[in-house]
């Protein structure tokens, strides 16, 4: 009603569609790292960041420089993303996972039913969920209890919590 044209157009658009958001589920680990080191935790025992002097925007953007940096020992500087496939995290069940995959499905059947019984349809959709699911981990999160379990300091998280021996 919104948006009267846009399932048009990704109609005509067909096989062209670029995906631009990649990497953002990265960045929103970051972001939950930083926000849990930031005394925003369930626990509130962090408090490692200084809220006054750095924002969360500049505290993430930190993070995924640390992570990218050549004189980082021990880190895996193949992607972000990997890095993050080390780190405790909690994911939605199997069950979950499928129903959410079942709405998907169904979603893109309505809007886009040519697409979808295309060989790019839904045959292809199903592999790339699961490929989601258990290989970029998408919809998972990052077990900030587990990470921050037991440390006394931020630079003990970031020099041996999340130090990733090759």
């Amino acid at each position: 009603e919104r948006t009267p044209s846009t399932c048009e157009y990704f109609k005509r658009q067909g096989e062209k569609i670029e995906i631009s958001h990649k990497g953002l589920s990265s960045m929103v680990k970051y972001d939950h790292i930083v926000v849990a080191s930031a005394n925003t935790a369930i626990d509130a025992n962090h408090n490692w960041i200084n809220k006054k002097n750095t924002t969360r925007l500049s505290a993430r953007e930190d993070l995924a420089s640390y992570f990218n940096s050549s004189n980082v020992p021990n880190k895996t500087r193949s992607s972000s993303s990997s890095m993050l496939l080390h780190l405790p995290l909690l994911c939605p069940p199997h069950d979950e996972l499928e129903a959410l995959l079942n709405k998907s499905l169904a979603f893109e059947r309505k809007v886009m039913p040519k697409f979808f019984n295309s060989p790019l349809g839904k045959k292809k959709h199903i592999m790339q969920f699961w490929k989601m699911v258990y290989e970029e981990k998408s919809f998972c999160h990052v077990d900030t209890d587990k990470l921050f379990q037991s440390a006394s300091s931020w630079e003990q998280v970031l020099n041996e919590r999340l130090a990733i021996s090759e």
